[in-house]
């Protein structure tokens, strides 16, 4: 099917390459693309490990290079005339979208005046360096592009349920110099993530090693803000909905239970674990859902800084783990969680929760190996 959208004269040549170098070698177009995004991220990077699932030989690795100096090369020419430029999302809307995905998914980005206009007419006047400005249907970033170069140094959030687009956007605010995040996630589930990546976090800081210098890492979701902010307004909605966030205390009065899942509430609470409490620093380990406790690690260390975790009758506490009782490395991201209960500021009962990343000496034969290990921890 032809492409109803003509790639525009500054990235005819990217457009020529891409399209050669793929029918030649006998590539989906797509998956080039996005390769080359991939290839981009990677040689901005701070870790320097190699390109996952990197399939191209030598030779092939050397037409990626060559991409990558004439991406550079148009965008030099067209941040200056243009203040800024979305190479990308063009190359996207001639090679992609017309293609592959038209029939499932055919993107087709905000022209760039249109984004020009929106920052315009909602611009009050105030210049200010210390703003956050998010886009949950980020596509290629071209509006936070826009909002950018006309308020310099704020923290920008970009996030799409498409991967590509991420990777687009990620590429954009390298060469535009915005520091920001990217999140690969579904943004109508703010619980989801997939995948972060933060950008140029240190380039406007003359502290940093990296100071003036474009550059990239992937993160946790721990480390976004943007995931973060959304658990704050989850937890003050669950507390003003009258969730189990409160509890009644003597006298109907409202007594705080310790912020954080509700899920997570449920199962410190439930009356297992409550008996533990008549035995004097009796352990038991449990196991549960990792994604659920870093979560609720997060609220419980916020809370942690504002409360006196002793007058409400327990306490938490997370440690790192690097290594079992048996002396076996552990795999980076395993932890337990301490969850103590006092009566009368005397610790009478504690629950275990941990979780262990296993490395290939250790070997489970089956779910019940696994749960058997994880308890003799």
């Amino acid at each position: 099917m032809a492409s109803s959208y003509e790639a525009p004269a500054e990235v005819r040549e990217l457009e020529k390459r891409l399209n050669d170098f793929s029918y030649r070698k006998g590539y989906n177009i797509d998956q080039v693309f996005d390769d080359f995004l991939r290839y981009i991220i990677w040689a901005f990077s701070l870790d320097g490990k190699p390109i996952d699932n990197w399939k191209y030989k030598k030779e092939e690795n050397l037409f990626f290079f060559e991409l990558l100096q004439e991406w550079i090369m148009v965008m030099d020419k067209q941040i200056v005339l243009h203040e800024w430029y979305d190479a990308f999302g063009d190359l996207y809307m001639s090679c992609i979208a017309s293609a592959g995905r038209q029939s499932g998914r055919a993107q087709f980005f905000t022209p760039p005046g249109i984004c020009d206009l929106m920052v315009a007419i909602s611009d009050n006047g105030e210049k200010k360096s210390t703003d956050i400005c998010s886009d949950p249907t980020c596509g290629s970033g071209r509006n936070l592009l826009a909002f950018h170069v006309k308020h310099l140094g704020n923290y920008l959030c970009a996030e799409d349920i498409d991967k590509t687009c991420c990777m687009m956007t990620v590429c954009n605010f390298i060469c535009h110099g915005a520091v920001g995040e990217v999140i690969w996630h579904n943004s109508l589930d703010p619980d989801s993530w997939f995948y972060g990546w933060k950008v140029n976090e240190g380039l406007n800081n003359p502290l940093s090693e990296y100071y003036g210098i474009p550059h990239v890492r992937n993160i946790e979701k721990e480390e976004s803000y943007v995931w973060k902010n959304w658990q704050g307004m989850k937890a003050e909605y669950q507390k003003k909905a009258g969730n189990p966030s409160f509890r009644t205390g003597p006298n109907n009065s409202p007594e705080k239970e310790p912020a954080g899942s509700t899920q997570f509430i449920r199962l410190i609470n439930n009356k297992n674990i409550k008996a533990m409490a008549t035995n004097n620093l009796k352990t038991s380990v449990l196991k549960a859902n990792e994604e659920l406790a870093i979560r609720c690690w997060i609220d419980f260390k916020a809370l942690n800084e504002k409360e006196d975790w002793k007058s409400n009758g327990v306490e938490f506490r997370k440690k790192d783990l690097t290594e079992n009782k048996d002396g076996i490395p552990l795999k980076k991201g395993s932890f337990e969680i301490l969850y103590t209960r006092l009566v009368d500021g005397v610790r009478k009962g504690r629950a275990v929760f941990r979780f262990l990343k296993k490395t290939a000496e250790m070997k489970f034969n089956g779910m019940k190996d696994s749960q058997q290990y994880l308890i003799n921890q």
